[in-house]
């Protein structure tokens, strides 16, 4: 393995996520490798501390965080939901308003293209001078 791919799996590592096989080959890098000795006991310590902290309600850091970032709260979708809800209600009033005050105005025709006329100083492309230094 090359640090790039150790380093990816080193969380996982700490974690105790990874299976026996990729965990021994990111152990064989680590024998081999100061940096990424050195970013593994980094996590290790992170995650040791993380341990120590404490949470409300009790509980282990890393859980509530998991928790937290992978079960979107209930509550939480069903608020968004109200105020998704509200919004169109709103766009639907304000279409049928615009819709409303449209049918108010009389048809008129199609709107023409305006002509356009020349302005009185510009100058016709035969009388601007040949050579142009």
């Amino acid at each position: 393995m090359n640090c790039l791919a150790v380093r990816d799996h080193l969380t996982a590592l700490v974690d105790g996520e990874l299976t026996q096989a990729s965990a021994a080959q990111v152990r064989e890098h680590l024998t081999q490798c100061a940096d990424c000795r050195e970013e593994y006991v980094a996590q290790t310590a992170l995650r040791k501390a993380a341990r120590a902290w404490e949470v409300e309600g009790g509980g282990d850091v890393w859980a509530v965080v998991r928790r937290e970032i992978e079960q979107p709260r209930l509550s939480d979708l069903l608020d968004e939901i109200r105020r998704l809800r509200t919004e169109l209600q709103t766009l639907r009033v304000e279409v049928a308003d615009l819709r409303r005050q449209r049918s108010a105005y009389p048809s008129t025709a199609p709107l023409s293209t305006p002509s356009v006329r020349a302005f009185p100083y510009a100058a016709a492309p035969s009388d601007l001078p040949v050579n142009i230094p």
